[in-house]
């Protein structure tokens, strides 16, 4: 998020996000719990609608970095594509996370 990588932690979920259109739903998880949820696009607008989340404790930094993903996930509206790259930002354009599309392991 930002400027920071969400690296893979040992023996927890492969950090993703994935955008389906048969239903535009989503699901998001940053290695600990599972966010999932609805999305709305027009154009180059995009918005999530409030998420569902598993509950487990999360382990430090998992635990912040998942409060972060939901506060990304709320201020984003507009996306970006770019080759394998995927950008969301805020109403202003302000840059809030960047994405690469790779097979998930």
């Amino acid at each position: 998020f930002g400027d920071e990588a969400v690296p893979a932690a040992n023996r927890q979920r492969e950090p993703h996000m994935i955008l389906r259109d048969d239903g535009m739903r989503f699901n998001a998880s940053v290695g600990c719990n599972q966010m999932i949820g609805g999305y709305e696009v027009r154009g180059d607008e995009l918005t999530f609608k409030a998420a569902a989340s598993t509950m487990m404790a999360c382990l430090p930094p998992l635990d912040q970095l998942e409060h972060r993903l939901a506060e990304m996930l709320s201020k984003t509206r507009r996306w970006h594509i770019a080759g394998q790259f995927l950008e969301l930002s805020d109403a202003e354009g302000k840059p809030l996370a960047l994405f690469q599309s790779v097979y998930m392991r």
